[in-house]
């Protein structure tokens, strides 16, 4: 195993391969991705610290989760104005109430990553889709 330095998700996820990684190396078992017919393909994305752990030129993220998926969309298209937006946010029971109505993607991906920060191991209820 190298020392290359891991780098850790924003997120959190109960299965997350960050221990493998650490423990095990997992994304060393991924050879270098460097040529430009080669994609890195994770299906299962979630807290895509595979993908940050990786050598690749080109990769393609997805999962099913759809808060996951628009929080990691949002950062890839929108982070300046993810960013802007979680600088002031005030936690408590109003806000967490106004966010939770939030339907702009915006919205949404702050909603989940204040929920996935402050839930144990990023586990929340989601009861948007009740």
């Amino acid at each position: 195993m190298t020392n290359k330095k891991i780098i850790p998700s924003p997120i959190t996820s109960i299965g997350g391969k960050l221990p493998a990684i650490k423990e095990f190396g997992l994304h060393e078992f991924i050879p270098p991705l460097t040529d430009n017919h080669f994609v890195f393909e994770e299906l299962f994305a979630g807290t895509c610290v595979m993908f940050f752990n990786i050598q690749t030129k080109s990769a393609i993220i997805n999962d099913k989760n759809s808060d996951i998926f628009n929080f990691w969309k949002m950062i890839q298209t929108k982070c300046d104005q993810f960013e802007k937006e979680l600088e002031f946010v005030w936690l408590g029971q109003k806000w967490f109430q106004d966010y939770q109505q939030r339907t702009d993607d915006i919205g949404k991906a702050v909603f989940f990553y204040i929920c996935n920060r402050t839930a144990r191991n990023g586990i929340y209820v989601n009861n948007r889709e009740k």
